[in-house]
């Protein structure tokens, strides 16, 4: 199940499905924020392999048609606020799942019997640092939050090595010419 499948367009969902299929991998497209479905039919069969956002129920119909006389358990993997926890809020019929923009609020793995046959595991993400990680390196790798950092200039050092500088610049509407004057 592949979240924040709103951020890409139609035709890239299409190339990645494409890809999928041909490396005999299920997935589904899926958005935890997305409200409305537009041009979803109600009365289209969906699968795997489909490049449509689709909703929380056609997901489950799908999970259901794969084992349809046994309980699917599928867990929830993947870094730190990625929306994990929020895709299965979405699946819920009231939200009991607590969300943050600070990485690290889901502590302990958590199971929700969703439609019946379904079970969704929910847990922490799965970051595992390294000996060789430093402050700054958790704080960018969404292990350690940012408000653990008592200095900025390790991260910013390490994060303008691994982007370059004038992506960071066009991304934020920055000037060249106002850091270039900043800097004498």
């Amino acid at each position: 199940l592949l979240n924040k499948a709103d951020l890409l367009s139609q035709e890239q969902r299409v190339i990645w499905s494409q890809y999928f299929l041909e490396s005999d991998t299920k997935v589904l497209f899926f958005s935890a924020t997305l409200e409305e479905f537009e041009g979803i039919d109600e009365h289209v069969d969906v699968e795997f392999g489909s490049s449509t956002i689709l909703r929380p129920d056609q997901v489950l119909q799908v999970m259901k048609n794969l084992m349809p006389k046994q309980t699917v358990t599928v867990g929830f993997t993947g870094y730190p606020n990625v929306g994990k926890s929020s895709t299965i809020n979405r699946f819920l019929t009231s939200k009991k799942l607590q969300v943050s923009a600070t990485p690290g609020k889901t502590k302990h793995f958590q199971t929700h019997i969703i439609g019946g046959s379904c079970v969704f595991i929910d847990g922490p993400g799965l970051v595992i640092p390294n000996l060789n990680m430093d402050r700054a390196s958790m704080v960018l790798g969404g292990i350690l939050p940012i408000d653990t950092l008592s200095e900025y200039g390790p991260a910013m050092d390490l994060l303008c090595a691994k982007i370059p500088f004038e992506h960071l610049l066009n991304h934020y509407g920055i000037m060249k010419s106002a850091v270039l004057k900043a800097k004498k």
